[in-house]
């Protein structure tokens, strides 16, 4: 059986066995007008009256078989209750039309064309014995075996070998043809996976991001405004009774309001700036150094080798990471200096930043509002890394970020 494909998943041979169907009816219809035929003529004795209706009604219900049962059927192999009951039928009208007339022997090669095409080979023997022992009668050959004829024997052997050759081929070509339409389907499946895990992949970084903006704005704008706020609040009522203290308190309000739009600058330079710019980390960082550096609240070194270049989603990751830390020293630590390091063992690849501030206790960490530290371990656990936060022994604040070398790219 076969039923035609969609143009994408059309193979070699396909239209040779999408149309085998219609060459085992037209050659099954066939058999069955002539075997009629013959059986009317038949200069021996030729059907008339009951027998001849009789074989009608036998004909057309094997035909309506056919159509009800066996054409329907697009898939290889016939399932199996479905095939007993087709083939048992089948059998039983052929003995039956064999009874009224030795002309429908041409029907027994039309079955097993069918058995061929709709069975495994290990179920063949329980169509094909019974269907040659009603044609042994009919075509000689059980006279042959009693009469020891072993040309004829011969023969007829030969002529089933070449039956059963036949079929075999034809099962292999059907077996082939339906494995290769599973492995195309199984291939679809599989890149429609892909597809939807690149799809989900490519919503997760945009909902990274969203939330590395939200905790950029919370950050830095958000505590801004509340600091304007209680600024302007009280330049207002210092100007009821120092007007100088009041002008100094809105100059220090302008002078916050400088710096937020200075970071807010920044931000959208970040998100203009293609991920292509972190690739080389090295030169990346140090000019991230120096835009800290330039800004004059702490003084930062580098220490990264040319030749240290990790993988690209790595290189972002680790840039994004040392980025955050050094806002971190430039807003809480209270710091004069800051080292960045760049290492790389063989097994992770290791960034350090490292300042003389006033160091952090594990509490501080817990408190609510630190998304920024939240945030670079995100991006390290995403990429089967981890951040530890230690205060230094020499004092001061030491963040490590360790992302191992195999990390996944698309992780």
């Amino acid at each position: 059986m076969s039923e035609p494909q969609p143009a994408e998943q059309r193979l070699f041979g396909d239209r040779m066995l999408e149309r085998m169907p219609l060459i085992w009816t037209i050659v099954y219809y066939a058999s069955i007008a002539i075997s009629l035929l013959w059986a009317t003529r038949d200069r021996d004795d030729p059907l008339r009256g009951w027998e001849l209706v009789a074989a009608f009604g036998l004909c057309a219900t094997s035909a309506a078989l056919f159509l009800l049962v066996y054409w329907p059927e697009r898939n290889w192999p016939m399932r199996p209750r479905q095939a007993r009951a087709y083939f048992t039928l089948q059998l039983l009208i052929f003995a039956a039309l064999l009874a009224l007339s030795s002309s429908f022997f041409g029907l027994g090669f039309a079955f097993m064309g069918q058995t061929f095409g709709a069975l495994r080979p290990r179920w063949w023997a329980t169509v094909l014995v019974p269907l040659l022992a009603l044609l042994a009668g009919p075509l000689g050959w059980a006279e042959a075996v009693l009469r020891a004829e072993w040309a004829s024997i011969a023969t007829f052997a030969l002529m089933i070998g070449v039956w059963l050759l036949a079929g075999a081929l034809l099962t292999v070509l059907y077996g082939q043809r339906y494995r290769l339409l599973e492995l195309v389907a199984e291939l679809r499946r599989a890149r429609s996976e892909l597809e939807a895990a690149a799809a989900q992949q490519e919503e997760l970084a945009i909902l990274r991001e969203r939330t590395r903006l939200a905790r950029e704005m919370h950050d830095s704008l958000g505590h801004a405004l509340v600091a304007v706020n209680v600024k302007l609040e009280a330049a207002q009522r210092l100007y009821r009774v120092d007007a100088a203290r009041g002008d100094a308190e809105l100059e220090a309000t302008r002078a916050l309001v400088r710096a937020t739009m200075g970071e807010l600058r920044r931000s959208l330079a970040d998100l203009r700036a293609p991920t292509g710019d972190h690739h080389d980390l090295p030169a990346a960082l140090r000019r991230l150094a120096a835009e800290v550096t330039a800004r004059g609240v702490v003084a930062v070194r580098v220490a990264a080798p040319e030749a240290q270049r990790p993988p690209p989603q790595v290189a972002e990751a680790l840039f994004l990471i040392a980025r955050e830390a050094l806002v971190n020293v430039e807003r809480h630590a209270r710091a004069r200096q800051a080292a960045l390091t760049l290492q790389h063992d063989g097994h992770s690849w290791r960034i350090e930043v490292a300042d003389d501030g006033i160091g952090v206790r594990p509490a501080d960490l817990g408190k609510p509002g630190h998304f920024g530290v939240v945030g670079m371990r995100e991006r390290a656990d995403a990429l089967g890394g981890h951040v530890a936060i230690t205060a230094r022994s020499e004092g001061g604040t030491l963040v490590a970020a360790h992302i191992p070398s195999t990390a996944m790219v698309g992780a």
